[in-house]
Parts: C-alpha cells; sequence; structure tokens
C-alpha cells in the first residue's frame, strides 16, 4: 500500500469540491504527481456514485466504446448507447442533479 502524506492541503480542497450543493469543474494538473491517487483519497470518504475512467487510447471509438460500456455497468442501464463522447457527457452531467454524481476523465 502506498503511503499518503503531505498532500493534506489538496485534498482538503478536493473533498471540499466533492461536497458542493452544485455542478462545478475541478482541474488537477501535473505529470507524475499522484492525480490519480490523490482523487481516489479523497472519494474512500464519501457515499457518491463515481464513474472513473482513465483514456489509455487516443483511437476515439475505441475511448467511446471503453466509456459506453462502463456507463452501462456502473449505471446497471445495459439499454444504454451513446454514438459519440458529447452526448455520453452531456447524458452524464444530466444525471448529477438527480444523483450527485461527480465526473472524473483523466
Amino acid at each position: 500500500m502506498l503511503e499518503f502524506y503531505g498532500r493534506d492541503k489538496e485534498l482538503k480542497i478536493i473533498k471540499e469540491f466533492l461536497n458542493l450543493s452544485y455542478q462545478a469543474n475541478l482541474l488537477i494538473y501535473g505529470r507524475r504527481i499522484g492525480k490519480s491517487y490523490l482523487i481516489k483519497k479523497a472519494l474512500e470518504d464519501t457515499n457518491l456514485k463515481v464513474i472513473n475512467y482513465q483514456c489509455k487510447d487516443i483511437n476515439e471509438s475505441s475511448t467511446l466504446a471503453d466509456l459506453n460500456e462502463l456507463v452501462r455497468t456502473k449505471l446497471n442501464a445495459e439499454f444504454l448507447y451513446f454514438n459519440n463522447i458529447d452526448k455520453l457527457l452531456d447524458y452524464l452531467f444530466s444525471l448529477d442533479d438527480l444523483y450527485n454524481i461527480k465526473i472524473k476523465v483523466a
């Protein structure tokens, strides 16, 4: 297990973001600084439904296929299918008001 230390300030900011009552965007940037682990740590103490996808391919069609599968699985909605990423993300953002879903796409 990785040690987690020295990131209290960043962790606090992310947790405050996750508790906002309105939709907002949070940008976490930098190379090789533990962004994914920091977000994972912040989400440990929440009851949020989380959809976490890390882009691994520059091919839009395979990324869309992966995202479609992830959304169907996470939302237990086998009927869902989106023919482009914009429509898929618009749908997910529309759910935030209903289900308090926070979206992380890295």
